[in-house]
Parts: structure tokens; C-alpha cells; sequence
């Protein structure tokens, strides 16, 4: 995969992909830098096309850069890439890519100590889950973290009404 997208530099898509599977095997400096040749790479493309698939392949690459930035313990970083994402595509944001927007940001929230910027984002996460139980799982977890984590009673009593109920 290297040797490909060294002889095409411009393939976005390569570049993500090698990112992905970097980020995968725990690489994660080599993703970062394959990421951001990505984003760059599609920023150019769509400026010059305005095509809406290019669009999208921009939000997803911001949000795969954001991942990466969130395991690498660069959370404000991480937020800053997951709101451009999010930005780029509004309203139309749908599905698993909304649910893991919305759950990076209350995780970057939550490691930078922004417990209710995180409870907030978790929320969201989970009104966007739907019907996958999965998804409703990992974020229930975690909002309840967040609520306990804000030490009162109430939040507290939340946390536990929240796990309780799934």
C-alpha cells in the first residue's frame, strides 16, 4: 500500500485507505500523516469540482483524522477535526457516520474534562442510534461515565436510571 501511494500521490482514496489500516494496526503517526494528505488531497478536488461525493469523502477523511487524534491523545485536536466533519455535511449527516461524530466529540469532551459538553454530545449520539443496539450500548456506557464522573446526586441517580434502562 505504501509503495502504491508513492507512486499516486493524488489517489485520496489509496491515502485513506493506507490511513485506515494504519490506524488499524496502531501506526497511528503514519495515519495521521496519511489522513491529512487525504483531506488535502480532497479539499483541492472539491474546490475545483464542488461535487457532493468528494464532499462527502472530505467529512469522512476529517473524521477518520479526528479518530486518530482521539487515540493519540490529542483531544482538542480531535474535536476540531469531528466539528469540521460534522460541518461539512450539516443536516445531511445520517447514520454511523453522525453516531461517531457525535460520540468523538462527547469522548474528546470527556478526556479534556468537559463533562457536559460530553454528557451533551452522548445524548445526541444516542438519539441518533436508533435501532442499533450496539451503537445505544457503548454510548450508554459512557454517558453514564460522564454523569457519574460529575459527582452529584443527581447526575449520579441518572447514570444509574440510564444503565438500568438499557
Amino acid at each position: 500500500m505504501g509503495r502504491y501511494c508513492q507512486q499516486r500521490p493524488d489517489d485520496a482514496a489509496a491515502l485513506h485507505l493506507y490511513a485506515l489500516i494504519s490506524e488499524r494496526v496502531g501506526h497511528l503517526s503514519l495515519a495521521a500523516e496519511l489522513a491529512g494528505r487525504a483531506i488535502a488531497v480532497l479539499e483541492v478536488a472539491y474546490e475545483e469540482s464542488e461535487d457532493s461525493s468528494i464532499e462527502r469523502q472530505f467529512a469522512i477523511a476529517n473524521t477518520t483524522m479526528a479518530r486518530v487524534q482521539l487515540a493519540s491523545g490529542a483531544y482538542s485536536s480531535a474535536l476540531e477535526y469531528y466539528e469540521s466533519a460534522a460541518g461539512i455535511l450539516g443536516d445531511e449527516q445520517t447514520g454511523s457516520l453522525k453516531i461517531q461524530n457525535h460520540f468523538g466529540v462527547g469522548l474528546a469532551n470527556f478526556k479534556l474534562g468537559r463533562l457536559q459538553e460530553a454528557v451533551e454530545a452522548f445524548e445526541e449520539a444516542l438519539g441518533s442510534a436508533g435501532d442499533d443496539t450496539v451503537a445505544k450500548g457503548h454510548v450508554t456506557v459512557l454517558l453514564a461515565q460522564s454523569l457519574w464522573a460529575m459527582r452529584t446526586e443527581e447526575a449520579q441517580e441518572s447514570a444509574k436510571a440510564q444503565l438500568l434502562e438499557w
